[in-house]
């Protein structure tokens, strides 16, 4: 025998054997096997027993025995123990329970002594120790290190499982051991390891949730390294599961690969499968909370076809670790988009930016300052610095422009404007500090950084830091926006952005005569650049942005006919100037609709509300078919189902507001889960479950599954921080939701009345009387005449804060459909005189009247 088979063979001569009974059953604490002192069973099956022993010679140490037990004994058997003692004895890897020494006892059984793992089995470790999801990666990788190492000496292990995986954690850091090579194969030899061993076509052995299908069916072609992928791959899925906070995952009888496999499949949007169970159908919204990527591993490595599956352990390891490095994946759809938000969830990123800011500003400052000293010992050495130092200047302030311009950009259709603080900081500190400079070209590239500067800090709600930011800029260039000549056109169009973030500031804080005042200013800066710009189009954007913000602020100042007006003339430049093509466009000219809707419905204009509204679903939906992963598309239809829904449930149009809410609901669920951290999406998904989990037309069992899911989404917007009009809006549509559904609620009455007390208590805090007011008062109304009809008779307090707010709507404002809904619910909780029924009498008449012409405007499909 070769020294090579010697080292793959290892025999120990035991003596000593007179004090160990002749079954392993029979053995007991304290009695010696040769060198080892055995302390406890570890663990019992069919074919072996296992034992925790102390090697006391020629090293001290624990040790795992594992004995293959006399009525176990069988040629395969004997030949599967075989296996695992020379397989073992072939691999060195730390994710890989070593072999020390291997015998044979006096009745011919076999042994062998191994490293012991004082660890758990992996499903029962992550179901005691959930892991952080990057913690869960670097264990794989580690897993599938140890794998790789075993096929690329040409071993397939056949059963992967997590009851062959111990984990325990060693320094804070989870380490794993893959243990029980009992059925270990060989691939052939001198061939690739990636392809079927026709050798292992024979025989199906292993543990069937973790099989493959040519593992299930070895006739097939035999199984190879790929089949070891494919267990790698469940026993991810089954570990994402776990983490994900399905329980029953970690029972491996209730697990199924394929199952898995569906349910990963549908969280990724993709179809159902006819193995798909009801196991799948569950785990899919728990998976959905999942990062995309780790889902699309698990995924991969179980594709039924081997060809789709990596190609390796080792492949499969590398996605993990590209993953970690935030890294497009192999397993998901190479786009440019895809590529990009990689790149700047990179942490290195921001520091990277701001050192090569900070770098070239330092640079630019100290030229700048050489030049000022060199001045000091001639003319021309002064000159020379003088122009090198405006240069490293120039430089420096386009790094800044490129920097808060184009990789802004970039950044903001992904919200992540949070990279371009520090540069921010950095860029303003600089900007500030030099002269505002003789000539009108260098007045505006500092007044078109320190701009959008502004507007990231504007959209981090840094409003008064933004204001300062903006006021500075608009100081820049504020010396030549008289001139109207044509070399002027880009300082006027930047005077245009200035103005348009100072009037956004102001009204986000609701000062709407600063916001008006700015706005005008955008309105002159955009005709002065209509009337120099050498691109007609470009500039008739710019008056149709102008007009429409006008529109919107008018709207906020109670003025709609005024908002009307300036909306429509937005709508009609936009209509000669939107492409079908231009998803931005488009979106533009939608939401121009659907703020001419909104002014309608304050008009008590319902019929014209409705088309409008529909107009923008129709135009949004059309775009969509073009570019159906649009997010901002995506949230406008969203948004504009919603908008119809709400309207359609005002005139008792049930089927077409559940129809709306259905596909928005759906379309909500897909915003979640590419992004459940975003509070807007989870409040958007609450307030549509509450909304559907009402209407009269929907099963018990819809409702109920509704409600369930708004309860979940509000938990997380709630934990994430509501808005103001949000944090009053969702508990009262919830309570509203509970009470139609005859969902117990808290036994107190002022329990009870706590929603309803928010809702009244911002009314009488409102001093405009806008949307926001409006739907407050609808929902005051409808929870009183709600709990009315359930037992809670609502407190004479209550009744009289309403009838009040009512009142105080001026009387050209009542018109308003929701002012109609909300008195008709007063009176119909309580009417004091014949005089109040009358009125309610009438009040249902003109309902009634708005739905019919609702319904004559021909537009109540559900799109």
């Amino acid at each position: 025998m070769n020294d090579s088979d010697d080292l793959t063979r290892p025999e120990t001569l035991i003596e000593g054997w007179s004090e160990l009974p002749d079954s392993a059953l029979d053995w007991a604490p304290g009695q010696h096997l040769g060198p080892f002192r055995l302390r406890r069973q570890l663990g019992q099956g069919g074919m072996g027993i296992v034992w925790l022993a102390e090697q006391t010679a020629p090293l001290r140490r624990d040790v795992a025995i594992k004995v293959l037990l006399r009525n176990g004994r069988s040629r395969l058997s004997e030949a599967y123990f075989e296996v695992e003692r020379q397989t073992l004895a072939q691999l060195s890897h730390r994710a890989i329970a070593q072999i020390y020494d291997a015998g044979r006892l006096p009745d011919g059984g076999l042994f062998f002594a191994m490293e012991y793992v004082p660890g758990v089995p992996l499903d029962q470790f992550l179901a005691d120790n959930p892991l952080e999801f990057r913690e869960l990666a670097g264990l794989f990788i580690e897993i599938c290190s140890g794998v790789q190492h075993a096929h690329q000496r040409g071993l397939i292990h056949r059963d992967i499982k997590p009851q062959n995986i111990l984990v325990r954690v060693a320094d804070g850091i989870p380490q794993p051991k893959i243990i029980d090579f009992g059925i270990a194969i060989g691939t052939d030899g001198g061939t690739d390891a990636g392809h079927p061993s026709s050798g292992a076509a024979y025989l199906k052995a292993g543990t069937r949730a973790y099989m493959s299908p040519e593992q299930m069916q070895p006739e097939a072609g035999g199984v190879d390294i790929r089949t070891d992928v494919y267990a790698l791959g469940a026993v991810l899925a089954q570990s994402l599961l776990i983490l994900a906070g399905n329980r029953s995952s970690a029972d491996d009888e209730a697990f199924v690969s394929s199952n898995a496999r569906d349910a990963l499949e549908q969280s990724r949007g993709g179809g159902w499968t006819e193995s798909t169970g009801s196991q799948a159908t569950a785990d899919t919204t728990s998976l959905r909370m999942l990062p995309a990527e780790l889902r699309a591993i698990a995924a991969t490595a179980l594709a039924a076809d081997r060809d789709q599956r990596y190609e390796s352990a080792a492949a499969m390891a590398e996605d993990l670790r590209r993953w970690l490095r935030i890294e497009p994946v192999r397993a998901l759809e190479d786009s440019r988009a895809y590529r990009m938000r990689c790149f700047l969830r990179r942490n290195a990123l921001a520091s990277a930016a701001v050192g090569l800011i900070s770098l070239s500003l330092i640079v630019g400052s100290v030229l700048a300052l050489y030049g000022l000293t060199e001045a000091r010992q001639g003319r021309t050495q002064a000159e020379i610095a003088q122009g090198l130092a405006e240069q490293r200047r120039n430089d420096a302030e386009q790094l800044i422009e490129f920097m808060l311009g184009d990789f802004a950009a970039q950044l903001r259709p992904i919200g992540r404007l949070d990279l371009l603080d520090d540069i921010g900081a950095e860029a303003h500190r600089y900007l500030v500090g030099q002269s505002a400079g003789s000539d009108a070209t260098s007045a505006l590239n500092r007044a078109r950084a320190l701009r959008t500067l502004g507007e990231v800090q504007s959209q981090r709600q840094e409003f008064d830091l933004a204001a300062e930011t903006l006021a500075e800029a608009a100081a820049l260039i504020a010396p030549w926006q008289e001139d109207v000549s044509q070399e002027m056109g880009e300082l006027h169009f930047e005077s245009g952005q200035i103005a348009f973030w100072r009037g956004a500031v102001a009204y986000r804080q609701r000062d709407w005569d600063t916001t008006e005042a700015h706005w005008r200013r955008y309105l002159r800066d955009a005709q002065a650049f209509a009337e120099v710009s050498r691109d007609p189009q470009r500039a008739q954007w710019e008056l149709a942005y102008a007009y429409n913000n006008l529109g919107t602020v008018a709207e906020a100042r109670d003025q709609p006919e005024q908002a009307l007006e300036y909306l429509q003339r937005s709508t009609e430049l936009r209509r000669g100037l939107v492409d079908e093509t231009d998803a931005g466009g488009v979106l533009g000219l939608a939401n121009n609709l659907s703020w001419i809707g909104r002014v309608q419905h304050a008009l008590g204009k319902p019929a014209e509300t409705w088309r409008s509204a529909a107009e923008a679903l129709d135009l949004v939906v059309a775009a969509r078919l073009d570019a159906p992963d649009d997010a901002r598309l995506r949230q406008a239809e969203i948004n504009f189902r919603i908008n119809l829904a709400r309207l359609a449930g005002h005139v008792g149009l049930v089927e077409p507001a559940v129809a709306h809410l259905r596909r928005a609901r759906r379309l909500a669920e897909e915003d979640v889960d590419n992004d459940p951290t975003q509070t807007r999406r989870q409040t958007q998904l609450a307030t549509i479950a509450f909304l559907l989990a009402r209407l009269p037309a929907v099963s018990q069992d819809e409702a109920g599954r509704a409600f369930e899911q708004g309860e979940q989404s509000l938990a997380v917007a709630v934990s994430q921080g509501l808005a103001p009009q949000q944090g009053i809006e969702l508990p009262a549509l919830r309570q509203l939701a509970a009470l139609h559904l005859g969902i117990s609620q808290e036994t107190t009455t002022g329990v009870e009345r706590k929603p309803l007390q928010n809702v009244l208590d911002a009314l009488e805090d409102r001093q405009d009387f806008d949307t926001d007011y409006f739907v407050l008062l609808e929902l005051a109304a409808e929870m009183i005449r709600t709990l009315d009809q359930n037992g809670f008779a609502p407190a004479a307090t209550d009744l009289d804060i309403l009838r009040g707010r009512l009142d105080a709507v001026p009387p050209a404002r009542r018109n308003n459909l929701r002012y109609y809904l909300a008195r008709r619910a007063l009176l119909e909780t309580r009417t004091e005189n014949a005089k109040e029924t009358e009125e309610l009498a009438a009040l249902r008449r003109t309902i009634e009247k708005i739905r019919e012409e609702v319904l004559a405007s021909g537009q109540i499909a559900s799109g």
